[in-house]
């Protein structure tokens, strides 16, 4: 199943991207990877609406076994993945995203940008 969202560079969007994304997913059978894309998808919208201060468009692919998300906007410039000190209230958005997912990464577009990761439906929690 493939699903689209095309959204406006408001704070609120980092919200509606949060619903479209659970509610995508709500019957897909990887609870924890359903919650760690979720939060995944904030980080990254809100990272394109801080930064690009242009419109996004969030694609979810979803399989039996896995997801694929990508976040699009249409500023060239790169990510770069920062140290924030610990006194910092901003700057770990990449690294929670570098914990969380299978696979990550950026890919330059003709215009723009897109941020993806990949998350498989029983990798996570599966050491329980």
């Amino acid at each position: 199943m493939r699903a689209r969202m095309q959204l406006t560079p408001e704070p609120d969007s980092a919200r509606q991207a949060r619903r479209f994304v659970g509610q995508t997913l709500a019957g897909w059978d990887g609870p924890e990877a359903r919650d760690a894309a979720v939060l995944l998808v904030d980080e990254l919208v809100t990272n394109a609406i801080r930064h690009a201060q242009t419109p996004v468009d969030l694609a979810l692919e979803v399989g039996d076994d896995a997801v694929h998300v990508e976040v699009f906007d249409a500023d060239p410039a790169l990510p770069v993945r920062r140290d924030a000190a610990p006194t910092q209230t901003s700057g770990r958005g990449l690294l929670v995203v570098a914990a969380l997912a299978d696979a990550w990464g950026v890919r330059a577009e003709p215009e723009g940008k897109a941020v993806w990761f990949h998350l498989g439906a029983s990798r996570v929690g599966s050491e329980d």
